[in-house]
Formats: C-alpha cells, sequence, structure tokens
C-alpha cells in the first residue's frame, strides 16, 4: 500500500521513483523491479493525460462498454421469454377485464334483486306474443310486492282470470266456477300458458334468480328502444341450449332505484309456447293490503278448493277426495 502510495505520490508531483538502498534484499529489489514495470506502463498510457482528461476518458469506456452490452446478441431464449411473458400479462389483464365485467354484472343483479325485495306495490304491463301454433297477442297486468307476493290478471272472453300468490298460499280464480288454491304455485302455471310450460312472468323475482344462475350477462348503460339517459342493461343468453326457457333476455333497470323498467323475454318453445314476452313498469298504485290474497277477487260465496294432491282436480267426474277440501269462503 505503502508502494502504491509513493507510486501516486512520485506520479502527481514529477517526483522520480526512489532507488533501493544497497542493503535491500533480494525480494526488496524484485519488489522495486515491478515498481519499475508498472510505473513504465502507466507512463506509456497516461503520462500525457491530466488527471481530468483520465477521468473523462475513462468515463467515456464505461459508457462505450454498457452500449455495446445491450447490442449484443441475445440469446433465444430471452426472445421467447420476453414474448411469453407478454402473453401471460395480455392474458391476464383480459382475464380481468372480462372476469371484472361478469362480477359487475351479477352485482348489478343482486342490486335488483334487492331493490325489488322491498314491500312495494309494482304494476306492469305484460305483452306476450304466441308461436306458431297459437299465434296473436296476448296482454295482462302484473303486479307484485316483494319478491314473493303477486297477481296475474289476464282477460279472456268469458272474464278475467287471476292467478296470485300471498308470499304462502297461491290460487287461480277463473272466470266461472270454483276457486283453486294451493301452496305449492307452479301446480298453475298452465292456466296462464297454453300448454304449461315455464311461464316467465309467474313469479319476477323467481325470474331475477334463473337469470343469474341459467344465463351469461353482460351488462351496458344502453337505454331502450325510444328512452334516452343511462340505464342498468342486463342481457343474458342462455347457457344450456337443451334446456327449456327463454333464449335471451334483456332487463333494463334504473340505475338510482333498481326498479325493472322493462324485461323483454325472447324465445322459449316457439310452437306452442310465447315467442315475446315483454314487461313494462306502469307505476306503483296504492292497493288493498288483502290484494294477494284471493278473496280480494271474487265473490265472497264461491267455492274454493285446497288442493292437497299433485294433480289438479278434473273439470268432470272428479270426486272431492281427489280434488281436495272444498271451504265456502
Amino acid at each position: 500500500m505503502n508502494s502504491a502510495n509513493n507510486r501516486e505520490d512520485r506520479y502527481e508531483e514529477g517526483e522520480p521513483l526512489a532507488s533501493p538502498s544497497e542493503n535491500a534484499t533480494s525480494d526488496e529489489l524484485r519488489r522495486h523491479a515491478d515498481h519499475l514495470f508498472v510505473d513504465a506502463l502507466l507512463e506509456r498510457v497516461h503520462g500525457t493525460e491530466t488527471p481530468e482528461d483520465r477521468t473523462q476518458r475513462v468515463m467515456e469506456l464505461l459508457e462505450r462498454t454498457t452500449r455495446r452490452r445491450w447490442t449484443l446478441p441475445r440469446p433465444p431464449w430471452l426472445g421467447s421469454g420476453i414474448g411469453i411473458a407478454a402473453t401471460l400479462m395480455i392474458a391476464g389483464a383480459f382475464w380481468l377485464f372480462t372476469g371484472g365485467l361478469a362480477r359487475d354484472a351479477h352485482a348489478a343483479l343482486e342490486f335488483i334483486m334487492e331493490k325489488n325485495a322491498q314491500e312495494v306495490d309494482r304494476q306492469y304491463a305484460v305483452m306476450a306474443e304466441g308461436g306458431t301454433l297459437f299465434p296473436g297477442t296476448v296482454e295482462s297486468v302484473v303486479y307484485v310486492r316483494g319478491g314473493d307476493h303477486f297477481v296475474i290478471r289476464r282477460p279472456t272472453p268469458l272474464g278475467d282470470v287471476y292467478v296470485g300468490t300471498d308470499g304462502d298460499l297461491a290460487w287461480w280464480i277463473p272466470p266461472v266456477g270454483p276457486i283453486f288454491a294451493s301452496r305449492d304455485a307452479d301446480r298453475f302455471r298452465h292456466f296462464i300458458s297454453k300448454k304449461g310450460e315455464d311461464v316467465p312472468f309467474l313469479s319476477l323475482q323467481a325470474v331475477l334468480r334463473r337469470f343469474g344462475e341459467d344465463y351469461d350477462l353482460t351488462l351496458t348503460s344502453d337505454a331502450p328502444e325510444g328512452a334516452e339517459g343511462d340505464w342498468i342493461h342486463l342481457r343474458g343468453r342462455r347457457l344450456n341450449s337443451e334446456r327449456v326457457g327463454p333464449e335471451t333476455i334483456d332487463l333494463y333497470a334504473d340505475p338510482k332505484t333498481g326498479v325493472i323498467e322493462r324485461l323483454d323475454i325472447e324465445g322459449g318453445i316457439p310452437l306452442v309456447g310465447w315467442r315475446r314476452v315483454r314487461l313494462s313498469f306502469a307505476g306503483s298504485p296504492k292497493l288493498p293490503d288483502n290484494w294477494y290474497e284471493h278473496s280480494a277477487h271474487h265473490e265472497s260465496d264461491r267455492k274454493v278448493f285446497h288442493l292437497e294432491d299433485v294433480s289438479l282436480p278434473k273439470p268432470a267426474g272428479a270426486t272431492e277426495s281427489s280434488a281436495g277440501t272444498s271451504t265456502p269462503e
């Protein structure tokens, strides 16, 4: 270390390297020879440069070395590795984007279900377009309160037909004859539709549950035809093409209140069922407390059959045991 310091001092100050003493050992002489050799090399390379010039030259050398390092041929695996990483990043971003959209759609549906489960009366106009074998259009009115109360009023040539439930007891009121009641609302599906297939508006909350389970949902803010502004628009396409049910469902809801403003249902069974059904929000009327009970829609002297078996009573020749119990109400 001392020799190096002496060399640096000599070089900077222009002093010659000290000669060895007469009594120097062989090791000291060898070290002195080494110093002379190093001194000659340094003099050859740096003798004409100032310290500032040397510093600048070294920095330029380092810079050239750095640039050259990046221009060297890359190993074959490096390019493919970067490509794979980029592909994974793009795929991950796409998954997060599409996954996020799906989560947003189901979150919007949960918001709508929560709002429509509130104990508020709402009225919907229903327009149902028949299939090939049963063409024509049927207009009905649906009243809903929360998720488990509804009344459907459908006009017929003999008078209005009512189907509904108070959340506990479901019932069917034909224009004439007895009234039928059951704790299973599915018993009365075929009194609403022509062939008893799945009736999409039998329970609005049930439609929403099935919407989330059986359909691939997409979410936009598109307004329905003839409307303006931002909406919650959920479009669902049936996941299982072999399952009976609407092929597509378009739901439009108010983004602030969550109220379903329109529900367009298409597909189903085009030959015998409904080809297209549309529900349109018609307001929130003030209804009697017993509106969802059958007694609010018929005379008090009509008989009510409470069904206890799995089959509906036959129109003719049915016994009281097969039809259920009959009670005047």
